[in-house]
């Protein structure tokens, strides 16, 4: 389910008129009911199905405490904890080395990628407050991280993983002196071999690797941990500062 008007929503507009069984899924924990709210008049609910599943019980809980009265199932799998089996286990040594490789990283170095993300633009006639962290809070982790990354004192090279709609790119600023990598389009496999440590707030793609099985860090201030992330369920390292 996406905020606002969205392909989903069509689909669901489409199908309520055929009576048709309709099943939303929500993946995340935040903007639980804001994702089905009439951006236009604040209703919530306007574009709720009957059935919802979630990939995690704090998912089912919030909606029921929000106001949701359909059915809710959370998904069999354990979508926020580590599969190692799937993940970095599945690969080899050798496919590691060769893509660090390809991206000159010696042998004693470890390897820092901070995931990007965006921050949502929300139209002022929405009535809609969407749980998310802003630029400037982005901003905030990511100067933390290059603080603890600048005084990392062991051989390091560090990038940053922009998000794909490229919109970060705009808003976020890197010291050129610090000489970061930038990583606009990369395989998510080839990703997942280049580093040794991920660091991010929300974004689906450092849930990824922590789900690989891969070292995943948050770098928060006492502000911004008010805010539903990550952290709050999963095993992701948060670092306050």
């Amino acid at each position: 389910c996406t905020i606002g008007p969205s392909l989903e929503r069509e689909i669901f507009l489409d199908y309520k008129q055929t009576n048709a069984r309709i099943i939303s899924f929500i993946d995340s924990p935040w903007n639980i009911s804001q994702r089905f709210i009439d951006e236009k008049t604040g209703i919530k609910w306007s574009y709720s199905p009957k059935e919802i599943v979630v990939s995690h019980s704090s998912i089912k809980d919030d909606l029921i405490t929000q106001g949701y009265d359909g059915s809710v199932m959370v998904h069999p799998r354990k979508l926020f904890e580590p599969n190692y089996s799937e993940g970095i286990k599945s690969i080899s040594l050798e496919e590691i080395n060769r893509v660090r490789a390809n991206y000159a990283i010696k042998e004693d170095e470890d390897v820092f990628i901070f995931i990007s993300e965006y921050e949502q633009k929300i139209p002022k006639y929405w009535k809609i407050e969407p749980e998310q962290f802003s630029y400037k809070e982005i901003q905030k982790s990511l100067d933390l991280f290059i603080n603890f990354y600048s005084n990392y004192t062991k051989p390091k090279k560090a990038f940053i993983k922009w998000h794909p709609t490229k919109l970060d790119k705009n808003e976020l600023r890197i010291d050129p002196l610090l000489k970061f990598n930038e990583l606009n389009e990369i395989k998510k496999k080839e990703l997942f071999c280049l580093g040794d440590f991920y660091i991010g707030l929300n974004s689906m793609l450092l849930l990824e690797a922590y789900n690989f099985g891969l070292n995943t860090m948050s770098f928060q201030t006492k502000e911004m941990i008010k805010k539903k992330s990550l952290c709050d369920i999963t095993k992701i390292k948060r670092i306050v500062a």
